[in-house]
């Protein structure tokens, strides 16, 4: 019956809602709970945000700066031992830059020429990096249009065409590069 979906359907929302509150209770007790000193086992206090930026260098206070990255500074008064643990932001528009490994690459795309059915496109990329400077810019080529029947469809795809660097060199393929802290 209707009633009965829609109580199941209703009940199904619950939980995810309970899990969801649950996994953010979580993350926020992980980056709040005491931490130990490392060297003497004192009880550390964490700095406000202000107070952290003057143990931070210059390309993890760009990494704040645009927020793609936020970093907690936790300083023990006893021995003065310092911990700075990072917490990158799960949704940004910044990637990792190539040359200084900071989460401070601005990609950005413009289409100069769009495909056909008869020819290929053009897409310009542009990465510049608001820590270091790094820049660079490739065109990618925007594969044909294929004539689509009712009943499949297309994905596309590009790969890059021409390259240059502001320091010798590199392509991109419009995605940011990876990896971790």
């Amino acid at each position: 019956s209707g009633s009965s979906a829609l109580g199941w359907l209703l009940g199904l929302l619950a939980v995810a809602a309970v899990g969801v509150l649950l996994i953010v209770g979580i993350l926020r007790y992980r980056r709040s709970r005491p931490r130990l000193c490392p060297k003497c086992r004192a009880k550390m206090t964490r700095l406000d945000e202000q107070a952290d930026d003057a143990f931070l260098d210059k390309g993890q206070r760009d990494e704040e700066k645009v927020r793609s990255v936020d970093y907690d500074v936790w300083r023990c008064p006893r021995c003065n031992e310092k911990l700075k643990i990072p917490y990158r932001r799960w949704i940004t528009t910044y990637s990792d830059c190539p040359k200084c490994l900071r989460r401070t690459l601005r990609i950005k795309s413009k289409t100069i020429r769009s495909a056909t059915t008869q020819n290929e496109g053009v897409r310009r990329v542009d990465q510049r990096c608001e820590s270091c400077g790094f820049s660079a810019q490739n065109d990618v080529t925007i594969p044909r249009e294929t004539l689509r029947s009712s009943s499949s469809s297309s994905s596309s795809s590009s790969s890059s065409s021409s390259s240059s660097s502001s320091f010798g060199g590199g392509s991109s393929d419009g995605g940011g590069a990876g990896g971790t802290y």
